[in-house]
């Protein structure tokens, strides 16, 4: 069986190379990943003072630059290994899925590294979504990281007040770029998108001041061979809809959505930690790593993965929550 016996470079790159099923694509792109060499990730703030600098008369005294405040951070990355065991037993007489050959021991290997990577995907997919609303939750719904908490500040919510005909629903949109604009200060962005519940959208674009622009914007889609699931765009937001579920739970609550900037550099980031073995601790970490150990008398194999990666925000003050409540009551 020397021809499976793969090292930990030539698995961890298999397994990161198997495709990724599991997850919003777009997500993947917006956490702009940092490699690390330990299970810390840190970060360093600066905060400018006295941007401006004002005129001075012609040979006269120069004002003195001020150095801004800084502050860092620290998190632990969250370890997230994943184990299981393929017996050559398991493999005698059975056929290989969806083919009339036998299955092979190195097809059950690769089979059953799909399955745990698209365990850990659907994983990190889960904590980027949320993360996109400050926090980072653990398989069990408890809280790993609150970014409001971290930064001291408080939750932003819009109330869109959707029962109300009369509601100026552009002046809500504009509500929401202008909490953004100010959460991400001096940083640019290229738009802003709202994921919402189905409740929250039916609402909004069924409203009085809404729904004629919806019924053009659809038929456009429709005229374009599209389905309107791509995301309606009114005031300056795209909102799109969130119906995910992690078990009976939704990753958006009802009548909620959540609104975010893309396009950004710095507030939207990916640590990444390296695998505690013997020869990747250290070393410059993988976003996947995959390791096997050889059963006594060659009877199979032990399969060990691991991802080590915490989304970050940088600027949770640049995340805005919406409601299609009037108020907080």
């Amino acid at each position: 069986m020397d021809e499976l016996d793969f090292n930990v470079t030539e698995l961890s790159a298999a397994i990161s190379n198997l495709p990724t099923r599991i997850g919003n694509p777009s997500d993947a792109e917006l956490f702009r990943n940092i490699p690390g060499t330990t299970n810390v990730f840190s970060m360093e703030f600066y905060e400018e003072s006295g941007i401006l600098v004002p005129t001075t008369e012609w040979g006269g005294v120069a004002p003195k630059n001020s150095s801004g405040k800084r502050t860092a951070k620290s998190w632990t990355i969250p370890h997230m290994p994943l184990e299981d065991v393929v017996k050559a037993a398991d493999v005698i007489g059975v056929r290989a899925f969806g083919s009339t050959a036998a299955e092979t021991v190195q097809g059950k290997v690769l089979d059953k590294l799909q399955a745990m990577k698209n365990k850990i995907d659907a994983t990190l997919a889960y904590r980027r979504s949320k993360a996109k609303q400050g926090i980072i939750v653990d398989a069990d719904g408890s809280t790993i990281l609150n970014y409001f908490t971290e930064f001291g500040i408080a939750e932003q919510v819009v109330y869109f007040d959707l029962g109300t005909a009369t509601t100026n629903i552009a002046a809500k949109c504009q509500d929401v770029i202008d909490r953004i604009e100010d959460g991400l200060g001096q940083e640019v962005y290229s738009s802003i998108e709202v994921e919402v519940d189905r409740a929250f959208y039916d609402a909004l674009t069924a409203h009085k001041n809404v729904r004629e622009v919806f019924l053009g914007w659809s038929a456009a889609e429709s005229k374009l061979g599209r389905s309107n699931t791509s995301g309606f765009e009114f005031g300056g937001l795209k909102f799109i809809v969130n119906r995910q579920k992690v078990g009976a739970t939704p990753l958006v609550a009802a009548s909620t959505g959540h609104a975010y900037p893309r396009g950004t550099q710095d507030v939207f980031l990916n640590g990444l930690a390296p695998a505690d073995f013997n020869e990747t601790v250290n070393t410059l970490a993988l976003p996947y790593y995959a390791k096997q150990a050889g059963k006594q008398f060659d009877r199979g194999f032990d399969l060990h993965v691991q991802s080590n990666q915490l989304p970050i925000v940088a600027k949770p003050k640049a995340l805005v929550k919406v409601s299609a409540a009037a108020s907080a009551g």
